[in-house]
């Protein structure tokens, strides 16, 4: 069975939030996720862009933080058996970041890393589990993240 290229991706998913400095520690424990993506080529090796909006907020809603990347980078096959494919990615881009508390940081570096499986359940659908580390270097303050996701990609041989 030939790999399917994936086309488009959409992924949901929990997403919590930290940020630290020294003196200074915050923490978004509740949050989500919705990403839009495609992946491109259809070997072993190949390219994964995305666009994710992540929002976060406190236990009390009192504040919030979403943050908006473009994240684009490598993606690669680590092994196929039969209809799952493990895969792994490494993702740069940039972040532009709003809260309820302060002015918005636009565009700030930020990258990802992750790793997933893609369950192919007939031609051209697949089911994606997925988990990705992620952080914003955000001056004095960087801030990082932990996703877990599920999503359903589309594609053709």
């Amino acid at each position: 069975m030939s790999p399917t290229v994936l086309v488009a991706v959409i992924s949901i998913g929990y997403s919590g939030l930290w940020a630290r400095r020294d003196d200074f520690r915050y923490t978004f424990p509740v949050g989500g996720y919705l990403t839009l993506g495609r992946t491109f080529g259809a070997s072993a090796a190949g390219w994964e862009a995305m666009c994710a909006v992540h929002h976060h907020f406190e236990t009390d809603e009192t504040y919030s933080w979403r943050t908006v990347t473009l994240l684009g980078g490598p993606r690669f096959d680590l092994r196929r058996s039969g209809r799952h494919t493990l895969y792994a990615h490494g993702l740069i881009g940039l972040a532009h970041i709003s809260t309820t508390y302060g002015d918005p940081y636009y565009p700030v570096p930020t990258f990802a890393l992750g790793t997933g499986v893609d369950l192919t359940r007939a031609p051209g659908r697949v089911v994606r589990l997925g988990i990705d580390y992620r952080r914003v270097l955000l001056g004095e303050v960087p801030n990082e993240g932990l996703s877990l996701s599920l999503g359903l990609a589309s594609g053709g041989r």
